[in-house]
């Protein structure tokens, strides 16, 4: 009886001042929450979020966790999902001090937890932190549960212990903004000097700063035996990381490169580039005149971009079969490239510079500059693994330091909009190879499939002095709080074992989802309807004319519709049966039109003029002032200028005469 614009169909059942909803032939039902979880094991906090006033949060759980809202918990209140509930707006938190309660590790091992709370799911975008143990780029992170940029949820594990720091080779930050052209290597290997001072490049980042390399810019880094990955005979492993901001060009741009292509005295050793829109690696032996790589069979779209190259330094003729590019934390389809015909073995070690932001070309001279910005690039001397790059990419907000190793779960499928019970579960396996398949995230108290993220280099959460935040995580410079909640929040439980499906079960409920309606049961066998898209339009002789708007499944209102004008009776055209209206208070703008908002009375005249009845209680009418001059006739002998005499004049509505 009522189709969606997404395509649902749905059918209304009208009982007596109610209305319900049925969908694929069945009711459609809303979940219930509780906050009676008396019968559970191992409560570590549990937050009613009642409060309605100071910035005290309290723990329910003997008040021993209590928490600090980040305002005045009466601008918080709302009606929440069991009773009140908080609306954290995109802007507001609770923050809870530091615990050992909350730390599920003794640092050489994890320990079983569990977490749950209620949700309102909105369209707004970016990460959004529901519960979080958890700084950025800091080595005191430990766990974080929230929704990705997409709606999926997901659980993070951080291990602080296992990191890269010294895996690289060279990092530039590219954060200087300076009257010099000094461009440090925060490892300290080899800092760069960009061809023209860095005040020319510097430019808002994805993390901080950035360079605009403006297809015309670059950085030079002096040669260094540590940036050759090969001595002819075997290749080393290595890997690149940066963000890039592509601009969409056709034309091959260099984000990082040691390769010079001068004709008569090549010495080309590796280059990371973009080239038609897709993105490429390759490394070349010299002596062989040959290179062997990757390119990815699709393209790569404008923005922001977190990109990788690994490579495992096999060498040989299948060299191309250790290399993997990423994107955005992410292999895509790829394919092998071979450059040259003849036969690689290795890479060899030559005098190159390292660029970043361009290559040496056959004229000896910089080219193929890359056309907008680049942000924090990072040479390794390992093969990264997919763990670590996506520990990097974080979420797209990426990091500027190295000293984690993460693990996750991310559920496969977006949550719809709308209230959601949300949960996940960690067993803490012994074999930490495989903590994030201990990992169960739910949705409305049902297990829902997952991708997991392992790290070999994981091996438990560190017990950090990181608050616990309930809508929010702590940002990489501990100035801040970042990733807000967008919308209400409630009924927030930490538990210090796993949730078995039957406790996760007990903590959810359903009911038929309902509204109220304005029609009785008798009422509701005469209304009419008209319907556009997710809009219904009723009528009825007896109420007011409503607009039934379907916002989600579970979100539907009823409400009276606002008309604006019309449709009108047809005007009145008796001189003998007129209505006049009298303007009440306020300042009249002319003689000849009432002020905006005006408010009168309307008075009927004339013989057996009875105009008006109750039905017309909220009714709209259409007034016309008619000037007493409109018939006015004068002589136009006029200047075009200005009217000779103001007294003849046709005065009308405006700036005119």
């Amino acid at each position: 009886e009522f189709e969606f614009s997404v395509g649902d169909a749905l059918i209304k059942e009208w009982t007596n001042l109610l209305l319900r909803f049925y969908k694929d032939q069945a009711i459609v039902n809303q979940g219930v929450g509780t906050e009676d979880i008396s019968g559970l094991n191992n409560v570590i906090a549990h937050w009613l979020l009642n409060d309605a006033a100071g910035t005290t949060v309290l723990d329910d759980d003997g008040a021993t966790h209590n928490g600090t809202a980040s305002i005045d918990t009466s601008t918080l209140t709302t009606t929440g999902k069991v009773n009140a509930g908080f609306d954290l707006d995109g802007q507001y938190d609770v923050e809870i001090s530091d615990h050992d309660d909350f730390s599920f590790t003794d640092n050489s091992n994890d320990t079983a937890f569990s977490i749950a709370c209620w949700g309102r799911v909105t369209n707004q975008g970016g990460l959004q932190v529901l519960l979080s143990k958890w700084r950025d780029a800091a080595t005191i992170q430990e766990w974080r549960f929230s929704l990705t940029n997409d709606r999926k949820l997901q659980l993070h594990l951080s291990d602080s212990s296992s990191n890269l720091e010294a895996d690289r080779i060279s990092q530039w930050k590219l954060n200087e903004d300076a009257a010099n052209t000094s461009v440090v290597d925060a490892v300290g290997l080899q800092n760069g000097v960009s061809t023209v001072n860095t005040s020319t490049l510097a430019a808002t980042g994805q993390l901080s700063g950035a360079f605009d390399m403006d297809t015309q810019y670059a950085v030079e880094v002096n040669d260094n035996a540590a940036y050759s990955f090969g001595d002819a005979v075997n290749d080393s492993a290595m890997s690149i990381v940066g963000w890039i901001f592509f601009d969409n060009l056709t034309s091959q741009q260099t984000i990082l490169s040691k390769m010079d292509e001068n004709i008569g005295s090549e010495a080309r050793e590796w280059i990371f580039w973009v080239g038609a829109r897709t993105l490429n690696f390759s490394a070349f032996d010299e002596s062989a005149d040959t290179g062997k790589g990757k390119t990815l069979t699709g393209t790569v779209t404008a923005g922001w971009h977190f990109v990788a190259i690994t490579y495992s330094g096999v060498g040989g003729v299948s060299a191309f079969d250790g290399m993997t590019l990423y994107v955005d934390a992410v292999a895509p389809p790829q394919q092998d490239t071979t450059r040259g015909v003849g036969t690689y073995v290795a890479m060899e070690n030559t005098t190159t510079k390292v660029v970043i932001g361009a290559k040496y070309g056959t004229a000896g001279t910089l080219d193929q500059y890359w056309g907008d910005k680049l942000d924090n690039i990072i040479l390794f001397d390992i093969e990264l693994n997919q763990a670590q790059i996506s520990a990097m990419w974080n979420d797209g907000n990426g990091i500027e330091t190295t000293v984690v190793s993460e693990v996750s779960a991310v559920s496969d499928s977006a949550l719809t909009t709308g209230w959601h019970f949300l949960s996940s579960t960690y067993s803490a396996p012994a074999d930490e190879s495989t903590a994030a398949a201990g990992i169960i995230l739910y949705v409305d108290s049902a297990a829902v499939a997952s991708t997991n993220t392992e790290n070999a280099s994981y091996t438990a959460m560190q017990n950090g002095a990181e608050e616990v935040r309930i809508g929010s995580q702590r940002n990489a410079g501990d100035t801040a709080n970042e990733n807000f909640w967008e919308d209400k929040i409630d009924e927030i439980s930490i538990y210090g074992d796993v949730l078995t499906p039957t406790e996760v079960a007990s903590l959810y409920s359903t009911t038929p989802y309902s509204i109220i309606s304005p029609y009785t049961t008798a009422q509701a066998f005469a209304i009419h309807y008209t319907q556009s898209a997710d809009v219904m339009y009723i009528a009825h002789n007896d109420v007011h004319p409503k607009k039934l708007s379907r916002l989600d499944t579970l979100d539907w209102t009823i409400v009276d519709v606002p008309f604006t004008g019309g449709p009108f009776l047809t005007e009145n055209t008796t001189a003998a049966s007129l209505i006049g209206f009298a303007r009440l208070g306020g300042t009249a703008r002319s003689g000849y039109y009432f002020p905006a908002d005006a408010t009168g009375t309307l008075t009927a005249s004339g013989t057996d003029n009875e105009p008006f009845n109750t039905n017309m209680v909220g009714g709209i009418w259409l007034i016309k002032h008619t000037r007493p001059d409109n018939t006015t006739s004068t002589q136009d002998n006029d200047t075009n200028v200005a009217p000779t005499t103001l007294t003849n004049a046709v005065l009308t509505k405006g700036d005119f005469t």
